[in-house]
């Protein structure tokens, strides 16, 4: 069975035209409802291959229990996972083109200012991915501060993957905006999953009540 999530604080649904079940978490309670009893109107976003629609409920839907909070949670650690496998993307090929694109006879990537923006963005992935990896391991093992590290590694992720793509786009110049390159798959992919699951914002709010307030947001 295929599932598509309407996340707390989402105006969207990502491929919920091949769902069989919609699941819509509003007002802290998560509802399901069977794909032929909702209305889906497709609505514009980034990434081509990553549709998005906008539910309507004709039914009141039924609703689930507390397993919710932690599937949301893992969604989000998911989404974090895949933010940083495509921020390392963008970095490597970036690199790999600054090696190769030479301007006034020498490779673009000697420049100083080509190099400072690859070493912010390499210093961003690398700071994400191992919080990625604890939010992993606490998140399976459902250990207390569970929700805290989802959040910072979906906050970090989304900004390291963020950066990555405006830095490929600007390394790589107008042909970073073409069609020749598959690059923009890649920067639309950034784009969209930054926001998937809540986005850099929403999770850095639900960061610091963690931290200073002592009383983390958990899901949904």
């Amino acid at each position: 069975m295929t599932v598509a999530v309407l996340p707390p604080g989402q105006a969207y649904a990502a491929d919920a035209d091949l769902a069989d079940l919609v699941v819509v978490v509003r007002d802290g309670a998560a509802r399901s409802f069977p794909a032929a009893s909702v209305r889906l109107s497709p609505r514009p976003g980034p990434d081509p291959c990553r549709p998005l629609f906008e539910v309507t409920t004709e039914t009141p839907g039924e609703p689930l229990g507390a397993d919710v909070g932690a599937a949301l949670r893992a969604g989000a650690v998911a989404t974090a996972a895949q933010l940083v496998g495509v921020a390392r993307h963008l970095l490597s090929t970036t690199v790999a083109y600054a090696g190769a694109r030479t301007q006034f006879g020498a490779p673009i990537g000697s420049f100083q200012a080509v190099k400072h923006q690859l070493a912010d963005a390499a210093v961003a992935v690398e700071f994400a991915a191992p919080l990625v990896w604890r939010a992993a391991v606490t998140a399976d093992k459902a250990l207390a501060g569970a929700d805290r590290d989802a959040s910072a590694a979906k906050a970090a992720a989304g900004e390291a993957a963020t950066l990555a793509a405006r830095t490929a786009l600007q390394v790589h110049g107008a042909i970073g905006y073409t069609d020749e390159l598959d690059l923009r798959f890649w920067l639309a992919r950034a784009w969209s999953l930054s926001s998937a699951y809540g986005t850099t914002a929403h999770h850095r709010e639900r960061l610091r009540a963690a931290i200073v307030d002592g009383s983390p947001r958990r899901y949904p």
